[in-house]
């Protein structure tokens, strides 16, 4: 695992510009009438709040992550998007 990072974002979740700054989170939905959960992991442009990509799974695991960013990350002019997350164990890992 990779070592927690210094945040970039500084509280300043505005940008100025789409793909600049990007916000995920993997978030826990209980499912009604079931014992069963599902985990939402998506990215947010913090240009124009869009959801740009996201990623469904029964478990919060890596691989969920993993699509995700292969998702959101297709084109090599995102390369100096900055990727804030709560820097959680799937955050933490080299990809």
């Amino acid at each position: 695992m990779a070592r927690k990072q210094i945040t970039l974002i500084q509280r300043q979740f505005e940008a100025a510009n789409p793909m600049e700054k990007c916000y995920t989170d993997v978030t826990e939905f209980a499912i009604p009438n079931s014992t069963h959960k599902l985990y939402l992991s998506p990215v947010l442009d913090g240009f124009n709040s869009e959801i740009i990509a996201y990623n469904l799974s029964t478990s919060p695991n890596l691989e969920q992550v993993k699509a995700m960013l292969d998702q959101s990350f297709t084109e090599e002019h995102y390369e100096n998007t900055i990727l804030h997350s709560d820097q959680g164990w799937q955050y933490q890992h080299q990809y």
